[in-house]
This record gives C-alpha cells, sequence and structure tokens, in this order.
C-alpha cells in the first residue's frame, strides 16, 4: 500500500482535543481496514462481470484509497489548528476563527465524503450497464446479446417442455418480452456503434459569436469529436464547450468527446446556436 496516513497529524489532532495518550498507528488501522472493506467488495464484483472491467474496478479502487488517505490526513490537520477550549482554557479562546476553521473542515470532509460514495457505487454498479463511449464499447455489447439471444432460446425451450408434460410454463410471456426487447434494444446500439465507426474522417471550420476560430474534426475510427482553435478559446466558449460534454485534452491539445448520436446533437446544437 502506497499511500501512508500521516500519524503525526493523527497524534496532533488527538492532542487537540483530548488528554488521552494517542495510540500510534491506529489511524492507518484504521484506514487499512477500510482499504481492505472496499477492496473485497471491488473482488466479490469481479466475480460477477467480464474480466474485461476488472481494470477499471482496480482504477475505482485506486482512487477511493488515495481519496480515503487525503480525507483522513486532512481532516486531522485542520483538527489540530481546532483545538478545544478544554485544553488550550477558555481565556482568549478566538471562538469565532475557531469556528470558521472548523466549518471549513466540515465542508471539505463533506466533499470527500460524497465522493467516497459516488466511488463505492460505481464499483458496486460496474459492468451492469455499457456506456457506447468504451472502446470495448463493440466486444462488448456482441457478447451480451449472444447471452440474452441463448436465454431466450433456453426460457422458450423450457416452456415448450413443461407445456408437453402438462406442467404450467415457468417464464410468463412478460418475461420473453421483456426479454426480447432487450435483445433489440442491443442490437440496435451494435448497428449504431456500427455505424458510428464506418464515417471516417470528416472536418469543417467557422467561427463562434464568441470570435474564436475552429476546426471541428468528426473521427470514426477514434470514436472521438474534438475542436482545435486557432488560439486559446476565451472563457465563454470554454463554458460552452463544457456544458456540450467537451474536455480539454492536453494530451491532444484539443477540446474532445467521444463520437455517440447525442455528441452529435449536442454539438449541432452549439455550432447553430454559436456560430456567425
Amino acid at each position: 500500500m502506497t499511500t501512508i496516513i500521516d500519524e503525526q497529524a493523527a497524534r496532533q489532532a488527538n492532542e487537540a482535543l483530548s488528554f488521552s495518550t494517542y495510540q500510534e498507528g491506529s489511524e492507518t488501522a484504521a484506514y487499512t481496514e477500510e482499504v481492505q472493506r472496499i477492496t473485497s467488495l471491488a473482488d466479490q464484483r469481479k466475480t460477477q462481470i467480464p474480466a474485461t472491467f476488472w481494470p477499471e474496478l482496480d482504477q475505482l479502487v485506486s482512487r477511493y484509497t488515495t481519496i480515503l488517505a487525503s480525507s483522513i490526513n486532512d481532516w486531522n490537520r485542520q483538527t489540530a489548528r481546532i483545538p478545544s477550549a478544554m485544553i488550550t482554557g477558555p481565556a482568549n479562546y478566538p471562538v469565532t476563527q475557531m469556528q470558521k476553521r472548523a466549518a471549513s473542515r466540515q465542508t471539505q470532509w463533506e466533499n470527500h465524503r460524497q465522493q467516497l460514495e459516488r466511488i463505492e457505487a460505481a464499483i458496486s454498479s460496474c459492468g451492469h450497464a455499457i456506456s457506447s463511449t468504451r472502446n470495448d464499447a463493440l466486444e462488448l455489447l456482441t457478447d451480451k446479446l449472444r447471452k440474452l439471444e441463448a436465454k431466450q432460446e433456453q426460457m422458450k425451450q423450457d416452456n415448450a417442455a413443461a407445456r408437453a408434460s402438462g406442467q404450467d410454463a415457468p417464464y410468463p410471456s412478460c418475461t420473453l418480452t421483456n426479454n426480447n426487447a432487450n435483445i433489440r434494444r442491443i442490437r440496435k446500439r451494435i448497428e449504431t456503434i456500427k455505424q458510428t465507426q464506418t464515417l471516417g474522417t470528416q472536418t469543417c471550420s467557422g467561427c463562434l459569436d464568441t470570435g474564436d476560430n475552429y476546426t471541428l474534426t468528426q473521427d470514426g475510427e477514434t470514436q472521438y469529436l474534438y475542436f482545435v482553435f486557432t488560439n486559446k478559446p476565451t472563457a465563454e466558449t470554454r463554458n460552452l464547450l463544457k456544458h456540450a460534454g467537451y474536455h480539454w485534452s492536453p494530451r491532444n491539445n484539443r477540446w474532445q468527446r467521444k463520437l455517440t448520436g447525442n455528441a452529435q446533437a449536442t454539438t449541432r446544437r452549439l455550432i447553430h446556436s454559436h456560430t456567425k
């Protein structure tokens, strides 16, 4: 485990609040226990989903443990700066200043807590839905379609066998209907992705009403839509791009997002509404 808990900060936080002696290593032990819990959750999830999702789970666990360590260390460091009046004595105790520090500490802790909850939820649901923006989306959807079709055929056979022996069909018609609807939905998604991949590369240029000259590229092979600007775009343009789902890629030196039908529609609206 490369992330380290600041034991000195933990000890100082304890000294700021209590006369009792800090048990060395106790904060690290609590952190390690939580890391083991979230790792076990991810390991259990791995037994339920294809191995292609495992790297994503590992990344989520890594993010969780990093944020957890930061939240613990930040809390302790800030707590050390908010000593109890019981420790310092009530005389000239800066109540207002300490209240502000405590409020800031609580806000930061709450922010960390929400991040951790979102990551844990992502770990629990990893593999349930397949995003079309994944590089391996076509492969995963094709595998999912195969399993749904096999399930549909097996349910039909089981129902036929049950009826032939005078028994009630184990699968009601609504179950077969719902599964068949999922099959049609997955087929449509696969077809959409295949169509997108055959688009090739298309480029257009223009000028937004913010005064920023751009070149927009739709790359079917890499599955990206991206803007390249002549100069650094204005803050207004950057906000427009962010609201349209684009993010800055320092590696590629461009504003980009994954190529989907929604991305195409959003980009068309952006250009139509803000082109000179």
